[in-house]
């Protein structure tokens, strides 16, 4: 069973581009999986995996001083990380989390398309898009600022870069998981904290330098 016609209200018992009565155009709504897919290709287009920032001496180091937790992310490209390093491993701080508070952010701004990308790909698999939203409700995305030369994930605040383009994609990613992280695999629950941060993604979107002078 689908959505009536919206001019006739005739029942439609199938996906149909035009109601059999009135002849009127539906609109037939992408499937989740065509939207993510689409999605994943979007952030792939917009974040630049080179440079690659250097990776901070014992970023990662467990409270024995042992095991880095990040090894995986060391001087390797965003969408080359294997999807299971996105989730916690052993104890409590999460890549989201030891990114986000580590100054300056540049390995947080480098690999959020990576947990976006990883999230929409393999949350099947790997439990990825809780631990990333908890910190995305955290983590204040601010003002754009001046890029010039610099790569995207430079700056001295998270998402201090960010153009445009890369700013449309967390904000389309976060629309994703609203419209359909209810469904299986994601199973999210969207809040008033993640609506709050969308909304604050779409206020930074009104700043958002012209590319052209960038």
């Amino acid at each position: 069973m689908t959505d009536p016609c919206p001019v006739c209200q005739t029942t439609l018992t199938e996906a149909v581009s035009r109601c059999p009565n009135c002849n009127s155009p539906i609109q037939v709504p992408a499937r989740d999986g065509d939207t993510s897919n689409r999605l994943v290709e979007q952030i792939r287009r917009a974040f630049p995996a080179e440079p690659i920032p250097p990776y901070p001496p014992q970023m990662g180091l467990d409270p024995t001083g042992e095991l880095d937790e990040y090894a995986g992310f060391a001087d390797t490209a965003w969408d080359a990380v294997e999807p299971r390093h996105f989730v916690t491993f052993g104890y409590d701080i999460s890549p989201a989390v030891g990114f986000a508070m580590h100054r300056p952010a540049h390995m947080w701004n480098y690999h959020v398309p990576g947990f976006m990308t990883a999230s929409l790909l393999h949350e099947g698999e790997h439990e990825i898009t809780d631990g990333f939203m908890w910190r995305m409700r955290e983590v204040e995305p601010g003002s754009p600022g001046h890029q010039g030369k610099l790569p995207w994930w430079h700056g001295e605040r998270p998402f201090e870069l960010y153009g445009r383009e890369q700013t449309q994609c967390v904000i389309a990613y976060l629309e994703f998981i609203r419209d359909c992280g209810a469904a299986e695999p994601w199973a999210f629950e969207w809040e008033l904290t993640d609506e709050l941060a969308l909304q604050r993604w779409l206020m930074r979107s009104l700043h958002d330098p012209d590319p052209e002078q960038s």
